[in-house]
């Protein structure tokens, strides 16, 4: 029998504690987890900066900032607080499906969490905060992945999110919650590759699906070609990234789907072309904007260049990441250079930095040719390209200086370069702070004086405020007092999405290009008549019936354009004034009934016509079906109406068309006593139905069929994935 020895604490050096008393636990240091403390302690206090307050920053043509994100978002609220989304809105174009425009970011889980929880200003700012400390925190835990010290990797994550790429787009809060993820899909991609666990995986997908929903395809897109790159560059296995996309491309098909649907309807191709994918390129000079924040003027002050120029768009060329960062970056880079230390990991960064920086110039860059090929041809504005340069840039940095205070082991260098990163950061901040502006959210949400001569039911049309708004802020910035208030004043034109704040309808909307082509080919027609009519009277006339078919009662105008017993008031400021007309004494009702339809096939027999003033409520036209007459006599008992509903109880003594005023667009379904029936497009955009002799029941119903069709694909996916992962296992292992 085999003797097992037995091996006491004291022979190998183990102190058994004392009788009655009982080991200590080893003690839990706090100083790893400074950093993260100092990151929340940090966007708490911006939080508290800005607390009972809202962005109020100008652009040029209208202000992003309050005519887009914040009107959008107030609206998100509202739907998430009546536990609906918002499929459609009559309160934009007539009728707009405005989930699918996708920058509302209603499947957005922040958003949903955010604004179905708190009142709407807290949630607003507690969104954007959140955004720009998820963005640092997703920097510095990529940077401590890779063995950068922490409080380099501290200092270089405030240096992406104050940098100009990101602080001049305050103003573009779904731009900033789309590029806050990216920190974190690279991080969970980098551990995906490292470990190959299958929980890398799907938070990889749960972010990429998140930045979809978030709602800028534009910085979802470069983000990917980021990656893309960067696994070429570091031979990493491109099966993963694949799978990533495909899966979160897939499970993102409740919002894609509904997006590309409106695509098709909408002013905006899928792919632009060359001209489009170029627009607003940036010249060689911005790259000084590295450097410098205004080397070609500040917009705050009136002395950028105006809008549009060769010089671009400030907010999009200006990548402002700090004179020092770039001297200690250039000043190590050289270091390592002559020390013959650079290495792949260093060399791959460099390399990307200088392939977006490229690409960023758009037409004027040697690869201009990228933006005939598709998908680069699908998004405007290159200089976008500019926020994942920076991204790579301050890895890259963050990289070089690390290596940097290995090899040299020098004290004095690394307090040295620790302060300058630091100054560095407070320049950004002070730069950021002051382009901007923060005015109290009751001024921001309460309705300009016009509103008091509307009435909720009003459906109205804005003309001629983006060239007064232009006009003035490109020359005077937003400086003074005054500047602010003739930006309140200028509220008073109801500027569309603004209305969504205040609860009217407008027949326009502020969109990235997915506006409705139809409603928008009227909405010119109707501006080039009384802007710019001609010297017959029949061009406003015409204006008017087109107007009424609409259902558009009222003008707010920047110019005089109609007698003045159709000016009900008026509002002036610095020499500018603001009409209000009503074109109409009567509430429109939500259906009409034309004498005579006539059918066209081409859009030149429409302008013919309304250029002869045959287009209205009496004179109509209409495809698919052949021309008619009929007699105009209808009861209506009842009608009831919501944006996604209409319902109407109808008495005809013969055979009718009527015509209702919804925009024909996929997903309105009609029914006639509870049977279905295929409505026609009459007067480019409304949906007309043949009703039979008699008392009736018309119900109008709109269930977008694309998003409950992506919902269903990403379910199926989501319960086969783990099967399709048993069998990916078993023929690896074979």
């Amino acid at each position: 029998m085999i003797k097992r020895k037995v091996i006491r604490a004291k022979d190998i050096g183990v102190k058994k504690p004392r009788l009655g008393t009982v080991a200590k636990n080893k003690t839990i240091s706090i100083v790893p987890y400074l950093p993260i403390i100092l990151i929340i302690v940090t966007h708490l206090i911006l939080y508290f900066f800005i607390k009972d307050k809202l962005l109020f920053t100008p652009d040029f043509d209208r202000s992003d900032a309050v005519h887009f994100n914040l009107s959008l978002k107030y609206f998100l609220s509202k739907s998430l607080a009546q536990n609906t989304l918002p499929f459609w809105t009559d309160a934009l174009q007539g009728g707009f499906p405005l989930f699918a425009e996708g920058q509302i970011g209603a499947l957005f889980l922040p958003n949903i969490v955010f604004f179905r929880l708190l009142g709407f200003a807290t949630a607003y700012n507690l969104l954007f905060v959140f955004s720009l400390f998820l963005m640092t925190l997703g920097i510095f835990l990529f940077m401590k992945k890779q063995s950068i010290r922490p409080l380099l990797a501290l200092f270089l994550s405030y240096t992406f999110t104050f940098s100009g790429a990101i602080g001049f787009r305050w103003i573009h809060l779904n731009v900033i919650q789309t590029a806050s993820l990216i920190p974190l899909l690279f991080f969970m991609m980098f551990e995906l590759q490292k470990t190959r666990k299958l929980r890398y995986g799907i938070w990889s997908i749960f972010f990429l699906s998140q930045m979809i929903f978030a709602g800028h395809m534009q910085i979802v897109f470069i983000a990917l070609f980021g990656l893309f790159l960067w696994y070429i560059g570091m031979s990493y296995t491109l099966i993963h990234l694949f799978a990533v996309v495909i899966s979160g491309t897939i499970i993102s098909l409740p919002q894609l789907l509904p997006t590309f649907e409106l695509i098709r309807y909408s002013v905006r191709n899928l792919m632009g072309g060359y001209a489009h994918a170029t627009s607003f390129s940036m010249p060689w000079s911005h790259l000084l904007s590295f450097l410098f924040p205004y080397p070609f003027g500040n917009p705050k002050r009136g002395s950028y260049p105006e809008f549009p120029s060769n010089m671009g768009i400030f907010w999009e060329n200006t990548p402002y990441i700090g004179i020092l960062f770039i001297v200690v970056f250039v000043s190590c880079l050289i270091y390592l250079f002559f020390k013959k230390k650079l290495n792949k990991e260093i060399s791959v960064y460099l390399c990307i930095v200088f392939i977006f920086i490229l690409i960023s110039l758009g037409k004027n860059s040697p690869v201009y040719f990228l933006f005939d090929i598709f998908p680069f041809n699908v998004f405007r504005t290159p200089p976008k390209y500019l926020l994942i340069a920076v991204f790579f840039s301050v890895i890259g940095a963050g990289l070089i200086i690390e290596k940097t205070l290995l090899v040299a082991k020098n004290s004095f260098l690394r307090i040295l370069i620790m302060a300058a990163l630091f100054i560095n950061i407070v320049m950004l901040g002070i730069v950021t702070l002051n382009y901007h502006i923060f005015i109290k959210n009751k001024i921001v949400l309460s309705p300009p004086p016009l509103t008091t001569y509307l009435s909720k039911d009003t459906r109205y049309i804005t003309l001629g405020f983006d060239k007064v708004w232009h006009s003035y802020f490109a020359k005077h910035g937003w400086m003074t007092e005054k500047d602010i208030d003739m930006y309140s004043f200028l509220n008073n034109s109801l500027i569309p999405n603004s209305n969504l704040i205040f609860g009217y309808q407008s027949s326009t909307i502020n969109s990235g290009g997915l506006r409705l082509k139809r409603v928008e080919y009227l909405t010119d027609a109707v501006e080039n008549m009384l802007v710019f009519p001609s010297t017959e009277k029949v061009s406003t006339d015409s204006a008017v019936k087109l107007l009424s078919v609409m259902g558009v009662d009222s003008i707010v105008s920047l110019y005089p354009l109609l007698q003045k017993e159709n000016q009900i008031y008026s509002i002036t400021n610095g020499g500018s004034t603001i009409y209000l007309y009503r074109i109409s004494s009567k509430q429109e009702t939500p259906y009409y009934v034309p004498s005579k339809l006539k059918k066209i096939e081409y859009i030149d027999e429409f302008d013919a016509l309304l250029e002869a003033g045959q287009i209205s409520t009496v004179e109509a036209v209409l495809e698919e079906q052949n021309s008619l007459s009929q007699e105009t006599h209808i009861i209506s008992h009842n009608t009831e109406q919501t944006d996604t509903k209409l319902i109407a109880e109808v008495y005809v003594p013969k055979n009718t068309f009527i015509v209702f005023r919804k925009n024909w667009y996929p997903g309105w379904t009609i029914q006639i006593d509870g049977k279905r029936t295929v409505g026609k497009r009459v007067n480019l955009i409304h949906i007309g139905v043949s009703v039979p002799s008699g008392r009736h029941k018309i119900t109008l119903t709109y269930s977008p069929t694309s998003f409950y069709l992506g919902v269903l694909l990403g379910s199926i996916y989501v319960l086969i994935f783990p099967l399709v992962l048993v069998i990916y296992r078993k023929i690896k292992t074979q």
